[in-house]
């Protein structure tokens, strides 16, 4: 199979995936070790397939990342609050990430298909305003 099939695979795995309440990153893991799409050139397409999924959250909800560059004292996730609330859930990953990126272990397709059920993302809260509008 061609790198560039690998690669549209993949990009379907990951759209699928990364709105709906299971490890995107699990999935690519597991589906990318079964297309043997390995070494360096895949580290780097899932580096930037996730950039991209990245990108998409942020362009859709660009309203509230651009409500945190105010600096004024709001409510919610806004001005400083928010970026007090961002920078609180972020720190634990920041300080837990190095360490078990570390690890040769850490990406194989057996830890990430053991690991899958648990990192499912929980339901969507309800008050949680949909990309696609009310459902």
């Amino acid at each position: 199979m061609t790198e560039w099939l690998q690669a549209v695979l993949l990009g379907l795995v990951e759209g699928l995936t990364e709105f709906i309440p299971v490890s995107s990153t699990g999935h690519l893991i597991v589906i990318g070790d079964l297309l043997q799409f390995e070494g360096p050139k895949a580290a780097t397409f899932d580096v930037f397939i996730q950039l991209g999924a990245i990108l998409a959250v942020v362009f859709i909800y660009k309203d509230k990342f651009l409500g945190l560059l105010s600096f004024e004292k709001k409510a919610g996730f806004s001005g400083t609050n928010g970026i007090l609330l961002l920078a609180l859930t972020t720190a634990p990953a920041l300080v837990i990430s190095p360490s078990a990126l570390r690890s040769a272990t850490a990406l194989k397709p057996t830890n990430a298909a053991t690991a899958a059920p648990m990192a499912a993302k929980p339901e969507r809260p309800s008050n949680m305003v949909s990309p696609w509008g009310e459902h």
